[in-house]
């Protein structure tokens, strides 16, 4: 029995020293394996973070050339644009910069990068080319060719970078073998590293739910956690606001990105300083936030959410850039909508909230109602709808003659639209055109008035019958589309309209927003034998000194000049003055809204050339108008 003890221990003995001297070489060439493993990880992360970069740079070159090739085209040069696109172009082909990007050693994406830069180096020579007054067509096609290799170019690199993280996911799952062995063979390192790759994992998790910028939640973390808060607190009540800064693609072009990621990053502090328990907020997208916030009265939400506002705008404003800063907000309350709705779709309408109140002076936020609700769902179906209605014609062109005050009669008249549906119900312009602007569909209905207006003065010409100048609309965005007074042009000689009979109303805004390119247009309208009115003077900008450097033929004075006020008499003498003076720049007057006899005395003893209003003539059919032209002259 000794000696069979005795060889069990001896047994045990060189056991333990086999395992010493295993465990010896074992644990060096797992602790090996774990650097070169980890070496491995960060180099591919830092690698793949770099082709991230890299891409998101290469989508910057492509975006920014389109801007650059669109402003160029308006005659509205940002050298600094220029030499951004030339920094990143010279680092993406020598690695050396101030960005941090890194080269690919791929030979089809230099290919293609080196196409790119000689794209961009023509695309400059045609810019000087533009601005010494050279037409803009082959810097558009240049543009389209420019933007099509870049495209390539992003793509050949996002495809170099799919191919490098395959890579790195076959070697990770062979070391990850080779780790799960050693494991069995050494629990305590591998439990060790167990946890490590715990810790890992909420990292990545933590990047994954978080916002680069702000360090805020993004959208979709703010999803989860407002799904959590929800269920865990039934009987609170609950509001999502989507809020939205004005113009702030306008900050970050005239004062650059760093001032506008500032104010973004500001304002997620201020938005966390005044999150309580359950609580959250998130950022979803360039300047839109979102946020979950309880209460007991309505009245508390807006007064927090002017608390936080006024905190970023003092902050804009103490700035050395002194930015006014507006926001504006949507409110949803989770008791407003049905118990089974979705996250995303609250917050889709307390978009639609905010939508109703941007660009408004007095009010900033809005609680979505159900008259919101019935007026997203109308404009849900106007904008789906709007189509086929163009094709049967459903808009019909009204027309409302223009009193000259010395002849006592009309002598000419302006083109308006209304909606008819196939069950005879009229649509409101006041609900259609909005709706047009925001979805950018009003071009379309504006060229179907223009050439309706055209039709109807040919049919009369050719059968020599009378007829008198009529003005159209034209919206702000068609009057920014390059091709505006091309396409306008072609349907007036389509039509063989002779010149003087056809005038374009455009609005304040439109004249005063860009002075420079306003004056370009009204001169090729002038060449091509159109009048240039300018619409609703007075609603906006009023700049009477800008009037005697605008040529235009007619002012139009807005209704809101003529409505009553507590002190009309200033009101009065403002007309007076304006009229006046408009007379002196040889420019014809017309009056709004007229619908008073003793507003028609008062202009026409001012010298008012024009009146446009329900005292004489409501807006009428094309027959009524036609059989109204017909008596001139009887």
């Amino acid at each position: 029995m000794s000696w069979e003890i005795s060889q069990t221990k001896h047994w045990l003995m060189k056991r333990g020293d086999f395992m010493k001297r295993w465990n010896r070489v074992l644990i060096p060439v797992f602790f090996l394996l774990m650097i070169f493993a980890s070496l491995f990880s960060v180099r591919s992360i830092v690698n793949m973070q770099g082709y991230g970069k890299l891409i998101n740079y290469l989508g910057i070159v492509r975006g920014c050339g389109q801007r650059i090739v669109k402003l160029e085209s308006n005659r509205q040069s940002k050298d600094y644009l220029i030499d951004y696109v030339d920094d990143i172009l010279t680092e993406l082909s020598t690695g050396e910069g101030k960005y941090g990007l890194t080269p690919l050693e791929d030979p089809t994406y230099k290919k293609s990068l080196k196409k790119l830069s000689k794209e961009w180096d023509e695309i400059k020579k045609e810019i000087d080319m533009v601005r010494d007054g050279a037409d803009s067509k082959r810097l558009l096609a240049l543009s389209e060719n420019f933007f099509a290799t870049a495209n390539d170019t992003v793509f050949i690199a996002d495809n170099y970078s799919n191919g490098q993280i395959k890579n790195f996911t076959r070697l990770s799952i062979a070391l990850s073998a080779v780790a799960i062995f050693t494991w069995v063979c050494i629990l305590l390192i591998y439990f060790r590293r167990l946890l490590h790759l715990e810790r890992r994992n909420t990292n990545l998790e933590s990047i994954a739910y978080q916002d680069t910028l702000t360090k805020a939640s993004n959208l979709e973390k703010f999803r989860l956690d407002s799904k959590h808060l929800l269920a865990s607190n039934p009987l609170c009540d609950y509001a999502f606001f989507h809020l939205d800064f004005q113009n702030f693609k306008y900050c970050n072009d005239i004062f650059g990105y760093d001032f506008g990621d500032l104010l973004l990053k500001q304002y997620a502090v201020f938005l966390s300083e005044d999150m309580t328990e359950g609580e959250t907020f998130a950022r979803i997208s360039g300047d839109k936030f979102v946020i979950l916030r309880k209460y007991e009265y309505r009245e508390e939400l807006i007064a927090r959410q002017k608390a936080v506002d006024s905190r970023i705008r003092a902050f804009a404003m103490d700035s050395k850039e002194h930015y006014s800063l507006t926001i504006y907000g949507g409110i949803c309350c989770v008791k407003d909508v049905p118990s089974s709705i979705e996250i995303d779709s609250i917050l889709d309408r307390a978009n639609f909230a905010q939508k109703t109140v941007k660009g408004q002076e007095e009010r900033h936020y809005a609680f979505y109602t159900d008259s919101i609700r019935e007026q997203m769902v109308e404009e849900i179906n106007i904008q789906s709808r709007f189509s086929d209605a163009l094709k049967n014609k459903e808009f019909i062109v009204y027309y409302q003659p223009k009193v000259n005050l010395s002849a006592d009669s009309f002598d000419s008249a302006e083109a308006l639209v209304r909606w008819q549906d196939k069950s005879g119900r009229v649509i409101s312009p006041a609900s259609f055109i909005p709706v047009l602007e925001k979805n950018f569909l009003i071009s379309t209905l504006d060229q179907y008035v223009f050439r309706e207006v055209c039709i109807l003065m040919q049919n009369r010409l050719k059968s020599g019958l009378p007829v008198i100048p009529v003005s159209v609309n034209v919206s702000k965005i068609q009057f920014y589309n390059p091709d505006f007074v091309r396409i306008y042009s072609s349907i007036k000689e389509e039509y063989q309209i002779p010149d003087g009979l056809l005038e374009i109303e455009f609005t304040e805004s439109a004249c005063f927003e860009n002075t420079e390119y306003f004056l370009e247009i009204i001169a090729k309208l002038h060449e091509h034998g159109f009048l240039c009115a300018m619409d609703d003077f007075g609603k906006g900008y009023s700049s009477l000194s800008m009037l005697k450097d605008i040529p235009i033929d007619v002012l139009k004075l807005d209704s809101l000049f003529f409505v009553s006020s507590p002190d009309s008499k200033k009101d009065l003498t403002v007309i007076r003055g304006i009229i006046s003076m408009v007379k002196e720049l040889q420019i014809r007057t017309v009056a709004e809204g007229i619908e008073h006899k003793e507003q028609v005395d008062f202009l026409k003893n001012i010298g008012c050339d024009t009146i446009q209003g329900y005292y004489f003539y409501k807006p009428m059919p094309e027959d009524d108008f036609t059989a109204l032209l017909n008596g001139i002259g009887k």
